[in-house]
C-alpha cells in the first residue's frame, strides 16, 4: 500500500568501502562517511570486527536521523603492527536492513634514523653509545670517527654493527 511505502524505514550509507593509504605503525589515518535514515525507530549501532579500526560515533540515536537527517561518521585506522588489514564495519538498527562497509589498510614501519644521544661511557678501548628507539629497526650501525683535534694521531674510522634481532624496546 502507498501509505506503508511512504513511511518505510530506510537506512542508507554513502560508501560501500573505505581504503586507507599506507599508514605508519602507531599513527592514525581517518576517513568519513555519512549515515542517513528515514523513519528510524531504534538507535543505529556501528561495530567493527578488527581492533586496528575504530569508529566514532559507535551509536547514533534514532532521533538524530529523523526526517532524513544524516550523521557524519569517522573511521580511524590505527595499526599496531605492519601488514595488510581488512575489516567489516556493520551498521545496524532493529527493524532496518543492516548495512556493511568494507575497510582495508596497509601498515608499514616508518623506520627513521635514530637520534644520537650523549655517550654514556668512553674508555681507551670501549664506548657505550646511546640513541633513540626506532620502531622496526633490526640493527644499528655506529661509525666512530675521531674529532679533528686528535685526527693527527691517525686513528682510523671504525664501523661497528650490532644486530638486535628479536630484541624489543
Amino acid at each position: 500500500n502507498a501509505e506503508a511505502k511512504a513511511h518505510a524505514t530506510v537506512l542508507t550509507v554513502n560508501e560501500e568501502a573505505l581504503a586507507f593509504e599506507t599508514t605508519s605503525v602507531g599513527t592514525m589515518a581517518s576517513k568519513t562517511f555519512t549515515v542517513a535514515g528515514h523513519w528510524i525507530n531504534n538507535d543505529v549501532v556501528l561495530s567493527c570486527d578488527n581492533e586496528n579500526f575504530t569508529v566514532y560515533p559507535d551509536t547514533i540515536a534514532a532521533s538524530e536521523l529523523a526526517d532524513g537527517n544524516s550523521v557524519e561518521v569517522t573511521v580511524d585506522f590505527v595499526p599496531q603492527a605492519e601488514g595488510e588489514f581488512n575489516a567489516t564495519l556493520n551498521i545496524a538498527s532493529e527493524g532496518v536492513e543492516s548495512k556493511t562497509i568494507a575497510l582495508s589498510g596497509v601498515a608499514e614501519y616508518n623506520v627513521i634514523a635514530p637520534v644520537a644521544r650523549r655517550l654514556i661511557m668512553v674508555g681507551s678501548d670501549f664506548i657505550n653509545p646511546s640513541w633513540s628507539y626506532c620502531p622496526g629497526a633490526t640493527s644499528y650501525t655506529l661509525r666512530v670517527t675521531p674529532k679533528e683535534s686528535v685526527a693527527q694521531l691517525f686513528i682510523p674510522t671504525s664501523i661497528l654493527t650490532e644486530n638486535f634481532g628479536g630484541c624489543t624496546k
